[in-house]
């Protein structure tokens, strides 16, 4: 086996979720000291130039981090500095995500200085005029350009252009001006800091950059922006921008100063993996020094990534009595929950392998993936260098064990409701569902055809998820009554400000009622009774029932009904009541996307035949 670190941790704030940190007592990384100098040097440039900064780094590296010290220290080296962020998935519900981030600048700076009261609500009120011209508008010449002929339709498109001075009425360039010139005569800076805008499309990129543009022409503009460089210039590329720029050149015009992300060292994220463990799983300080080890060589160095795979493997490791565990066991567990976390476990062969405890099998699995995937080469590599140092002492059985896959997969026919067990194999990952579906809920995600059918398409919004079960006072009540009349429970429950969502997993059904005749009949009534109670669950918002059928258990025939009874539902109802629907021979695709979501692959889901409803 490889040598193990033997680094004592310091004593250091631990942040076991997924917040960027704010102090430098949580910086395990050493990210302070470059970000305070970066913050003072951009501070001195833009006394005399605006300035616009990137902070560059991949998905889950730290940006976000990075940018908090950043401001730290800006606003602890000048009282007069004002700190604003915007988050390029949240503009606040404004349609224009450069009037977003104009009036979230404007409003945290005019917020305690009465001097630019009368500029701010002039700016509301020219933001708003502008939006009501723009719709007006538009809606008008999409309503000539249908009446048009053919051969007028170039005038309608000419005239489509001068929308574009609808885009800079007079008053917004005043209320900026007011705010430029405050600036100037009071000694003020203000940092800009622009997040996660690896999260949005291109043409929203695009929009906010040129707006940013305008800004840091101006002194006493600091932007600061985070971005994974390559999602950014792959997003800008044409039709986004016009034929010839190239999206490299247009980021370079905005972005002056470029600061790539420090890469923490294997043994700063060991300490920290160390750390995190240690605060979630009673172990001796050997093995946690070994699992340490071992989760920070099985990924890139990668901080979120790392952290994420921590949290999944000791969830599901408080299931058993891992206290027991020798260290190979706890070694062997660990690489299992890696290679899900990777998306490898959706093959078949890998798992089958796995749960035998075959290096050789394993390792040739791993090579058929490496050929059919190379996108995962890496992980697949980092993978098979740690079984390797774990031959010939791989434990058997785990996948089954941690529940992470093979099980009997239950077959019910539509002329018999008896269930018959077939020797198929089915992916088990319910009990990885409370791992996956939030990590999946922080990056949002689409139900389509691919994975799911229902009464309409579900788009489930970044990062947007409700922190409580206040809004499902209604839905425990039910849920109580069905866990009592037909013995299931939802398994997870979102909630949003105009929708909620309950999950349903048939194997959780399974598991409770092993041996029973008709537990698809048992399902079928738990559905049916709660399209009865629908007018009540979709008084003040949408409801979304979401049964994933990975014990196969449910008819076709039923799921026809059920979709077609929800579309004649909704008819009548304020809110829509929708009902989707997870066969068994979809959880496989369904896994492997929402682990790609999770770790922030492009949405490739197919939503194209299905009607949305958001």
């Amino acid at each position: 086996m490889p040598r193990r670190t033997r680094a004592t941790k310091p004593h250091k704030k631990l942040v076991s979720g997924d917040d960027a940190i704010d102090t430098a007592e949580a910086d395990w990384f050493d990210f302070d000291g470059p970000a305070g100098a970066l913050a003072r040097n951009l501070y001195d440039v833009s006394k005399s130039s605006g300035v616009c900064c990137g902070i560059l780094g991949p998905w889950g590296s730290g940006k976000s981090s990075f940018m908090k010290l950043m401001a730290q220290h800006a606003k602890q080296a000048n009282s007069k500095v004002c700190i604003t962020w915007f988050t390029a998935w949240d503009p606040g519900g404004i349609e224009d995500i450069g009037d977003a981030m104009l009036l979230r600048v404007f409003g945290d700076v005019a917020a305690n200085n009465k001097d630019l009261t009368n500029s701010l609500k002039s700016l509301k009120e020219a933001l708003g005029l502008r939006k009501s011209m723009r719709q007006r508008a538009g809606k008008a010449l999409e309503i000539i350009g249908k009446a048009t002929p053919q051969s007028a339709r170039p005038v309608v498109g000419a005239a489509a252009g001068l929308l574009q001075e609808l885009d800079t009425p007079r008053r917004v360039q005043d209320s900026f001006d007011e705010l430029v010139k405050w600036l100037e005569e009071k000694d003020r800076t203000v940092f800009l800091f622009v997040d996660d805008i690896d999260r949005a499309t291109g043409e929203q990129i695009c929009d906010l950059l040129s707006e940013l543009k305008i800004y840091v022409s101006h002194p006493r503009i600091v932007g600061v922006i985070g971005y994974d460089e390559d999602y950014v210039i792959n997003a800008l590329n044409a039709p986004v921008l016009p034929v010839g720029i190239d999206p490299r050149k247009f980021l370079e015009k905005i972005v002056t100063v470029r600061k790539s992300l420090p890469i923490p060292t294997r043994e700063q994220l060991a300490i920290c993996t160390e750390a995190l463990l240690g605060s979630m799983l009673s172990l001796d300080t050997d093995k946690l020094k070994s699992l340490a080890y071992w989760a920070t060589s099985l990924l890139p160095a990668n901080p979120r990534r790392v952290k994420t795979l921590i949290l999944t493997y000791s969830n599901i490791l408080h299931s058993l009595k891992y206290k027991e565990f020798t260290e190979v066991p706890l070694l062997s567990s660990l690489l299992v929950c890696g290679a899900e976390q990777m998306g490898l476990l959706a093959d078949a062969n890998l798992r089958e392998a796995f749960d035998r405890g075959n290096e050789e099998e394993i390792q040739s699995s791993l090579g058929e993936i490496r050929t059919k995937r190379p996108d995962k080469a890496q992980d697949v590599d980092m993978l098979s260098e740690r079984v390797q140092d774990l031959s010939p002492h791989f434990v058997p059985g785990l996948v089954t064990e941690l529940r992470l896959g093979l099980s009997s997969r239950w077959r019910q026919s539509e002329e018999s409701p008896v269930l018959e067990q077939t020797h198929e194999n089915a992916f088990d990952w319910s009990a990885s569902l409370d791992t996956i579906l939030p990590r999946a809920v922080s990056r949002g995600f689409t139900l389509g055809p691919s994975i799911a059918v229902g009464s309409a398409e579900v788009t489930v919004p970044a990062n947007k998820v409700t922190s409580g079960l206040h809004d499902f006072d209604f839905f425990r009540e039910t849920d109580d009554y069905i866990a009592r009349r037909f013995g299931m429970r939802c398994r997870s429950r979102l909630g949003w400000k105009d929708r909620n969502v309950a999950v349903f997993v048939t194997s959780e059904f399974m598991a409770r009622h092993a041996g029973i005749d008709s537990p698809g009949r048992g399902i079928t009534a738990m559905v049916a009774h709660t399209f009865d109670t629908a007018p009540n669950l979709v008084a003040d918002k949408a409801f979304i029932l979401w049964l994933i059928d990975d014990a196969g258990i449910i008819r076709d025939s039923d799921v026809g009904h059920f979709v077609a009874r929800a579309k004649e539902i909704s008819k009548g109802l304020v809110h829509p009541f929708i009902f989707v629907y997870t066969q068994p021979s979809q959880v496989p695709a369904l896994l492997s996307y929402m682990l790609d979501v999770c770790a922030g692959a492009k949405n490739t889901a197919n939503t194209s035949n299905m009607p949305s409803t958001t």
